[in-house]
């Protein structure tokens, strides 16, 4: 599914993840290796609206695939694009069993699209990523176990902007 556009996201994806330890994230030590949930592995439900975005989605859709954590499904709602959006995460959904495309045949925008999504979900927790963006690795494996450790119903995390190429620009840190 990838193209060389897609690649290099990837591998940038990759090289920063590389340059970031967990223990920079959260302040401290944290080994993904030896980390298990305490209680039964809970269902994430990944909600992500999509218009128009042919050249983003492919690289959306694998940062959630590469994922660490795999108790997962993405849920994508077409809000009715004129482009190959629909063609390409229709793929993707024959591709993996824990991906589902729906659509939107109406224009509903980015919330209603959301609000489709949200009325597939059966996870425990939910997970927002728009079509244009990407997840690193360990993402979901990390924001789990910060949840569980400290009783949370609720976290978000820095995000890292990046050019269309990949390269990236700075950071955006939670305050």
């Amino acid at each position: 599914f990838s193209t060389s556009h897609h690649q290099i996201i990837e591998k940038e994806l990759k090289n920063r993840s590389q340059k970031y330890s967990i223990q920079q994230v959260f302040g401290r030590n944290i080994s993904m290796t030896s980390y298990h949930l305490t209680k039964k592995l809970e269902k994430v439900s990944i909600i992500m609206p999509c218009y128009n975005c042919e050249r983003f989605i492919e690289s959306a859709i694998n940062s959630v695939v590469s994922q660490t954590y795999d108790n997962w499904e993405l849920i994508i709602c077409d809000d009715g694009s004129s482009d190959q959006t629909r063609e390409i995460a229709y793929r993707y959904e024959n591709f993996d069993n824990r991906i589902t495309l729906i659509d939107n045949f109406k224009s509903k925008g980015a919330p209603g699209a959301r609000n489709s999504c949200l009325d597939h979900a059966t996870g425990r927790y939910i997970a927002f990523l728009d079509a244009d963006d990407l997840w690193y690795p360990e993402k979901l494996s990390i924001q789990l176990q910060f949840m569980e450790e400290h009783s949370s119903v609720f976290c978000f995390t820095y995000q890292d902007v990046i050019k269309e190429n990949g390269e990236y620009q700075y950071s955006i840190k939670a305050p």
